[in-house]
């Protein structure tokens, strides 16, 4: 799978829709003036579309590790984190004071065998070897569903890790990143490092779709198996990421293309139906299906 894209450096002010940067150059979307917004709810076909599809839901991190005693984890955030302290049921941010609901779990014997069904080759065995052996697990929970829910939940993760975390799994997305790959997407401050952070590509039975869009409040998207596994990840990819960065606004019937001179694809909202609908992977803003023309 080729991870090389056009980066684009993310802010935090940016993060809250503010992008107009050149992600999308060569990229054409039909039939609309793809001003920034969010996709409109008029000529949706989406059985599960809800008042708020976010509601209670959020984006989920599990961070195992090998502390002590919950006296050395709390002592660990603390100190090792980068500004964030363990308040109960809370983890704080000592500058903002912003506050995410965590879970600290007990020793889980399944863990390491959950973290490796996740890996798709990202963990090294010792890494398995360390989450067997883990004391706790940290599972934290974002307040809201959006890009900039995703980018505190990246930089949060990476203090975890840098207080004594193995490995993160993005629960609402089903797959799993070491702590120096972690690392590395926190540190860049790109979109694109946002983006690889918390969207998986799936090869489907009848489809390849992509998982993991909904943790930023946006669908997924998905192609027919006519195209290899790796024209369809760079077109899906790549129109993600033009969805992520310049928040057009599609309806059914637009089409999309990556080039002038690429195939055009019609765009057709619909359910997530790829997965079952009471799974964290579950996409309740559903999915963009692409059509070749």
């Amino acid at each position: 799978m080729d991870d090389s894209t056009t980066s684009i450096p993310i802010s935090r002010r940016q993060a809250l829709g503010l992008l107009s940067t050149g992600l999308a150059g060569g990229l054409l979307a039909g039939n609309t003036a793809a001003s920034a917004g969010r996709t409109p709810a008029t000529g949706m076909e989406v059985a599960e579309a809800e008042t708020d599809p976010a509601a209670n839901r959020s984006i989920i991190l599990s961070i195992p590790g090998r502390w002590q005693d919950r006296s050395a984890l709390v002592q660990s955030v603390a100190g090792d984190s980068g500004g964030y302290l363990l308040l109960g049921s809370m983890i704080g941010k000592i500058d903002t004071q912003e506050k995410w609901l965590v879970e600290v779990r007990e020793h889980d014997p399944d863990l390491a065998r959950t973290f490796h069904l996740g890996t798709g080759g990202r963990l090294e065995p010792q890494d398995l070897d360390a989450i067997d052996g883990h004391t706790f697990a940290l599972v934290v929970h974002s307040r809201e569903l959006s890009t900039v829910a995703a980018l505190d939940m990246l930089r949060l993760g990476s203090g975890l890790l840098a207080a004594g975390g193995i490995a993160v799994k993005i629960d609402t997305a089903g797959f799993v990143h070491s702590a120096s790959a972690w690392h590395q997407h926190s540190a860049a401050g790109e979109l694109w490092d946002l983006y690889v952070a918390f969207v998986v590509f799936v090869r489907g039975e009848q489809t390849f779709y992509t998982c993991g869009m909904h943790n930023f409040g946006l669908p997924d998207c998905s192609v027919d198996r006519d195209l290899s596994p790796e024209n369809a990840y760079d077109l899906l990819t790549r129109f993600n990421t033009y969805v992520l960065a310049e928040a057009p606004i599609f309806e059914d019937g637009h089409t999309f293309s990556l080039s002038a001179e690429s195939p055009r694809y019609r765009l057709q909202r619909r359910s997530y139906d790829l997965v079952e609908r009471d799974r964290l992977t579950y996409n309740p803003f559903g999915r963009w299906h692409l059509t070749q023309t």
